[in-house]
């Protein structure tokens, strides 16, 4: 019996013909996976919000500007499904970690009022950039450090309201690789009309079994397709973060113990 997904089927020519392999399912094409073992947490976003069909479509199926379409999956820039993954992707950035509003005074308006409102939480900072006219570009970096610092103490004292108010985050768990390559291949096998059958000997290298083993193991890949549609419908901007998420519990445990 073959299964297909309903509008979530990629439409990436490139990503069927790599997942195809004469003219059949092969799930041992490991074509797309490639490296996968050191793939950042942006990488894995982006492996999981290029099989998004919406975000796939041709731009003459949507009336919205490319940008628009990027703004609208969480990317400041519109990259092609089919596009390879290269260096200075590590680099281009997502909406959740870009500056929410910018702002610079004009020279000849130098008592005007600015233009942003505050929420909770929200940081405002006063730069002069009067200082690199005066000592040059490079002053940006000193600049950038004192920031850096100041931000820092910010949200530690914003931490330590949060815990007075009882409103600690929620606590941050990074999902393990393996999960993340098994919910991506079985989103293909399923994407690219795998059988069963197929999707099973893929997943345990052997005939599918029959009884309660195999009522076990549809159960396991219906868990993980649920998880592979919920990544690749969102889910995937939770992993962008997580490359510099720093876990705080390690942190405490390496610390050297003072001798007694």
């Amino acid at each position: 019996m073959t299964k297909k997904l309903s509008g979530s089927v990629p439409s990436s020519p490139k990503l069927e013909s790599a997942i195809h392999s004469d003219d059949s399912f092969s799930g041992s094409n490991d074509l797309l996976y490639v490296g996968h073992e050191n793939w950042s947490h942006r990488r894995w976003a982006w492996e999981f919000l290029r099989r998004n069909s919406e975000y796939a479509k041709s731009p003459t199926e949507l009336h919205e500007s490319m940008s628009a379409r990027a703004r609208r999956f969480g990317r400041v820039e519109y990259k092609l499904p089919d596009s390879e993954y290269g260096l200075d992707d590590e680099s281009r950035l997502w909406l959740a970690e870009i500056v929410d509003d910018f702002y610079v005074c004009k020279t000849d308006k130098r008592r005007e009022a600015s233009r942003l409102s505050l929420k909770n939480e929200d940081a405002f900072i006063i730069i002069n950039l009067e200082k690199t006219v005066k000592t040059g570009r490079t002053a940006i970096n000193s600049i950038l450090s004192d920031l850096k610092g100041k931000l820092n103490n910010a949200l530690d004292q914003i931490e330590k309201e949060r815990e007075a108010l009882d409103m600690r985050g929620p606590k941050i768990v990074k999902p393990r690789r393996h999960l993340l390559i098994h919910r991506l291949k079985l989103f293909d096998a399923y994407s690219c009309g795998a059988s069963e059958e197929q999707i099973i000997r893929m997943i345990t290298k052997k005939a599918p079994p029959t009884g309660e083993k195999l009522k076990a193991i549809r159960a396991r890949i219906k868990r993980t397709m649920l998880h592979a549609v919920e990544m690749v419908n969102g889910g995937y901007l939770s992993l962008v973060p997580l490359d510099y998420i720093q876990n705080k519990s390690k942190a405490k445990k390496a610390k050297v113990k003072k001798p007694k």
